[in-house]
């Protein structure tokens, strides 16, 4: 881009051509100050060129025109959200009624603040203990139902054989269970009931973000000036704390939806949906076929015409397929809503016919005999192994043993730059295959 001082050179220039005789000089100074007056013209249009040139394409559009490149590919940007949870106000006998209106403020140590979104009355609570164990000076108290209480408080408890017993700074163990200290250490299947004084509120933060999230059991601090106890503890986790979507982040899903297939439902564009999921490491689509209705539908379950069934594979840090078991719900979940919003499934396809699964495995150990047999060759073999349940073995049929063992006899150790002598295969398990699972490597020992 030229300077201003560069713009004016240009048309002095220009202007000594067209004037090549003499001029008065009340005619040179209103040719200088045009010049002047004309180069910071050109030179300010000049800046809105370039501004405009890189709102131009999203790659490199900011603030609103990033915003209307979002609106033109039917991309919002994600808003901040609230951290929402239950807290318990603990009050004593004094407060028994006294009311924690809606909208009172309270905040955490780190000055986050919160408020409540329902108004409740401080009360004590009573509820029956169903089983009362001191073993090794930590009491187990198990209740009937739910208790409600906060990781924190402190909690009478009324326990056949034993009388009133304080329980100070308890530890909320599930929902129906909490452990405390007590100097007792042989009381086994008592017991009782439990009472508390407070109030369980719902609540909510202030400002958006994740730093607002808090743990369970978490200790506040009461802002307004109410008539209940000073102190407040979390009941549940506060969470659904958001930060707004970064610019670089909202771009980059305006640029992932420009490469997306318009209008088309295919099984590619499932897959390229599936796998903008952070760790999923494959997406396998499961072929509907007509015939009858299954039910329940879980994983295995043979899709009609119609149902979209999806599984995802996901890998540890050794490079093994997770088992199914261990795959969080909230990764099929956010699979399932990639898919909805990227797969481009047809209008006629209700969410409710899109099932998400974690891949069954079924796993084939091997058992070994090799030469050079090292640390690095045995690295460099199972690799190998690896490699070829990878390239070769598809979803909802078998493998090929011969083909294995080709793998295996291509095994190379670069940290010696040795391939394999020899490897034996003197066992596996039957490769035919499993229905509705995912053929993968299992263990491999060494003979």
């Amino acid at each position: 881009m030229k300077s201003i001082e560069n713009i004016t050179n240009i048309m002095k220039a220009a202007a000594q051509k067209v004037w090549s005789f003499r001029i008065d000089f009340t005619v040179a100074l209103w040719v200088k100050s045009f010049i002047r007056g004309m180069a910071e013209a050109v030179f300010s249009v000049q800046e809105v060129v370039y501004l405009i040139r890189d709102q131009l394409f999203p790659q490199t559009a900011t603030g609103e025109f990033l915003e209307l490149w979002g609106s033109w590919e039917g991309v919002t940007r994600k808003d901040g959200k609230v951290a929402t949870g239950k807290v318990n106000f603990v009050g004593d006998t004094s407060q028994l009624g006294n009311n924690i209106p809606y909208g009172t403020l309270f905040q955490s140590s780190n000055g986050n603040v919160y408020e409540t979104i329902e108004s409740k009355n401080i009360q004590e609570v009573t509820i029956d203990v169903h089983n009362f164990d001191a073993i090794a000076g930590t009491a187990t108290v198990t209740t009937d139902i739910p208790h409600n209480y906060a990781s924190g408080m402190s909690v009478s408890l009324d326990i056949t054989g034993l009388g009133v017993v304080e329980a100070e700074n308890i530890s909320v163990t599930g929902e129906k269970e909490f452990i405390f200290s007590i100097d007792l250490s042989s009381v086994t299947g008592a017991t009782g009931t439990t009472t508390a004084i407070y109030a369980n509120v719902e609540a909510q933060s202030q400002e958006f973000g994740t730093v607002q999230n808090l743990d369970a059991g978490t200790e506040l601090t009461l802002i307004d000036s109410i008539d209940v106890g000073d102190t407040i503890y979390t009941e549940e986790a506060f969470n659904g704390g958001a930060d707004e979507e970064t610019a670089e982040d909202y771009r980059d899903r305006i640029l992932l939806a420009r490469r997306q297939i318009r209008g088309v439902f295919s099984e590619d564009q499932v897959k390229s949906a599936g796998l903008t999921v952070a760790g999923n490491d494959r997406i396998i689509t499961d072929p509907p076929v007509p015939g009858t209705y299954d039910t329940p539908k879980v994983a295995g379950f043979q899709p009609r015409p119609g149902e979209v069934v999806v599984y995802v594979v996901r890998r540890d840090t050794d490079g093994k397929v997770v088992d199914s078991g261990s795959v969080p719900a909230e990764v099929l979940n956010d699979t399932k809503t990639a898919i909805l919003e990227q797969g481009k499934l047809p209008a006629n396809t209700p969410a409710s016919w899109v099932y998400v699964f974690a891949v069954l495995k079924n796993e084939i150990n091997l058992n070994l005999t090799i030469s050079p047999d090292t640390a690095t060759m045995r690295e460099a073999v199972e690799n190998a192994a690896r490699a070829f349940f990878i390239d070769n073995v598809v979803f909802d049929a078998g493998g090929n043993i011969n083909k294995l063992k080709s793998y295996l006899s291509d095994a190379y150790d670069y940290t010696t730059g040795t391939p394999v002598d020899s490897v034996i295969v003197n066992s596996y398990d039957d490769m035919s295959g499993e229905n509705k699972k995912l053929m993968v490597l299992g263990d491999i020992t060494y003979s």
